[in-house]
């Protein structure tokens, strides 16, 4: 039986919840654990705009999530997560370029367990990309990352025969939980649209814009495919659409086009919600996208745009080889043999079934406790110190002997020097994280 509190800290720098959210009230529910959220910023990339901390703890509260803002305005330093004593810490994605050097994951590691859930399941082969796990420096420094479904899905040889692999742990979609949880009451695609017969589409286009013609050209064609069929096209923009649109010099002549749409029958979103909406659809069309995974509870029809060849296990399992479409005659032709369906039937076929039959987020928290029982933090920590002792030793090895890895002989006084360098460095690590024990 635990004595303590289980300590979590949410550490949140984006403006999405619907990946940890049940999970977060469910923890407020439990007498086990105490909760905090903070917030920090959004760092910007070529690929992703500022956000700033105090933006994503107003987006939280927006959402009942109780928040503190990380940063100070007037100090300009982001509070020290050491003084809420975490004994564990989950960040809202697993990159360290999105957040403030000051929550690192390797400094974050050091305060607390770093933990981050998947936001989506992959369903394409590795074909190298997921060796950029292994150059990732997070998972070095985390000590779990909670994953959908089975890595062996989806992941490479060489990440199996790393030791990193053991960290990625399998519980079940989260996000989609959240949905099924609501008993589908909250019937969101009548908010936007009118209750009626139309085949309800979904278009997600690719936000990269690798070939901005085709995009314009797909575009062109909903539109038109909307004087032919009945129906209701939702346009679900990633938050990188129009951020690459702008950057290509073509965001007004997008934004020209749908002011000029139907309103009746086209429409976008970008909610960060915007799972709720896509899955009362009847048809959705894409590219490769964790959110086909996502999809598949609906059974409905899913018509991806690309290479079925290039599909992993997953992918495969779900997606017809007959519904894969690179023209838009095919689409039309898939589209005139669809059906409203008035009921919505779900079902979950292709994420983990944990052993214990429970909910996801229930199965993830029964995880948490189980590690905190086998595994406390004291422990945690003496693992650390344990691989600052044997880095401290090879240093006094290495520089006694009068060389270093690259064989390069160097004088006796900057032995000395660098001996003492990094013996302080060391030293300052080890009684940081022996005050933890």
């Amino acid at each position: 039986m635990l004595k303590n509190k289980i300590n979590i800290i949410f550490l949140i720098n984006d403006m999405f919840i619907n990946n940890f959210e049940i999970l977060y009230n469910k923890m407020l529910k439990n007498d086990i654990f105490e909760v905090k959220v903070v917030s920090c910023e959004s760092k910007s990339t070529d690929y992703k705009n500022f956000i700033s901390s105090k933006n994503i703890c107003k987006f939280l509260k927006s959402n009942k999530i109780n928040c503190i803002d990380g940063y100070n305005p007037f100090s300009k330093k982001y509070i020290d997560l050491n003084q809420f004593n975490p004994d564990y810490i989950f960040v809202s994605n697993p990159y360290d370029i999105y957040r403030p050097n000051e929550y690192s994951s390797e400094k974050l590691s050091k305060i607390a367990k770093l933990c981050d859930i998947e936001y989506g399941t992959s369903i394409l082969l590795d074909n190298g990309s997921n060796m950029n796990i292994l150059e990732n420096s997070y998972y070095s420094n985390c000590y779990m990352h909670f994953i959908s479904n089975n890595y062996k899905n989806y992941i490479s040889k060489e990440f199996d025969k790393s030791k990193i692999k053991d960290k990625f742990i399998p519980v079940g979609c989260l996000k989609v939980e959240k949905f099924l949880d609501n008993n589908y009451k909250s019937k969101n695609w009548n908010n936007i649209f009118e209750n009626n017969e139309s085949l309800r589409i979904v278009w997600k286009p690719r936000w990269t814009l690798s070939d901005l013609n085709l995009f314009f050209l797909w575009l062109e064609k909903f539109i038109e495919l909307s004087s032919k069929m009945k129906i209701q096209l939702l346009i679900l923009e990633h938050p990188l659409l129009k951020s690459n649109l702008e950057k290509k010099q073509s965001l007004k002549l997008y934004e020209n086009i749908i002011k000029k749409c139907d309103k009746d029958i086209i429409k976008t979103i970008d909610n960060y919600d915007f799972l709720d909406y896509v899955l009362e659809s009847d048809v959705l069309i894409c590219e490769p996208t964790s959110l086909v995974a996502e999809y598949s509870i609906t059974n409905n029809p899913i018509l991806l745009q690309g290479n079925y060849e290039e599909l992993n296990g997953i992918g495969k399992k779900i997606i017809k080889k007959k519904n894969i479409v690179n023209d838009f005659d095919d689409i039309y032709n898939i589209l005139k043999k669809c059906k409203h369906k008035n009921i919505k039937v779900y079902s979950n076929n292709y994420f983990y079934k944990n052993k214990y039959k429970l909910n996801f987020s229930d199965y993830l928290i029964k995880l948490l406790i189980k590690d905190t029982e086998m595994n406390p933090k004291s422990n945690y920590f003496k693992k650390l110190l344990d691989i600052h002792y044997d880095n401290l030793y090879e240093i006094r090895k290495i520089l006694s002997q009068g060389y270093y890895k690259e064989n390069i002989i160097v004088s006796k006084e900057k032995i000395i020097k660098d001996i003492d360098n990094l013996l302080k460095m060391w030293s300052d690590e080890i009684i940081s994280l022996k005050s933890k024990e």
